[in-house]
């Protein structure tokens, strides 16, 4: 995933993948005129600072003709402790339970050792395919594309077994949020109400 840039669906960020498909094959390390051409825009999320006694929270996004812009709205309340939070496993299913979103997410999670099944077949299948091409294109080819991303999808869900409590700056985190919020129809405010309400605590 590729928090640089985004679209809108259903109101809600999607952010970029690590790698596009062009003419020329998939390609990594793209270049920002290449995710703009692919209808990509360029995201800016700029947090601003509160007064104490108050946090931001997202209210939305202004789109323009290649940016996404993050639009913040200042709440009362106490703002989160410094650094990142880190959630509780056991208030998180109960939350989720709660806004009736655990049958989903479950879903989702039981899911993923499927789903990178599916993908490691698909990359073995595009290796042979690629093995028996004379000339190849420079860079990666899709079967190691997909079969990383077959790793990625099942770290998912060995993260998720083996915690007890989730760090909101975990790469497998931030991006497992993403994904559950969009199988799962969440909005941002959604999510995060949803997780201000798991914090972890010592004792």
């Amino acid at each position: 995933m590729n928090t640089k840039y985004g679209r809108l669906k259903n109101g809600r960020i999607e952010y970029a993948p690590i790698s596009l498909d062009t003419g020329d094959g998939v390609k990594m390390n793209l270049s920002e005129a290449s995710y703009l051409a692919a209808g990509w825009k360029k995201v800016v999320d700029v947090r601003p600072t509160t007064e104490p006694g108050c946090r931001v929270e997202v209210s939305g996004w202004n789109e323009s003709e290649d940016t996404l812009t993050c639009v913040y709205k200042v709440v009362p309340g106490e703002a989160p402790a410094s650094g990142p939070r880190v959630f509780s496993k056991l208030k998180l299913v109960a939350a989720l339970k709660e806004a009736d979103k655990w049958v989903l997410v479950k879903t989702w999670i039981e899911g993923i050792p499927r789903r990178a099944r599916c993908a490691r077949r698909v990359a073995v299948g595009s290796g042979e395919r690629v093995a028996r091409t004379a000339k190849q294109p420079q860079g990666s080819t899709r079967g190691e594309l997909r079969s990383n991303f077959a790793r990625g999808v099942r770290g998912y869900y060995d993260y998720y077994v083996a915690a007890q409590n989730f760090r909101e700056d975990n790469p497998l985190f931030i991006e497992a949020l993403a994904a559950i919020n969009g199988y799962a129809r969440m909005t941002d405010e959604q999510a995060e109400a949803i997780l201000s309400k798991c914090i972890y605590e010592e004792g």
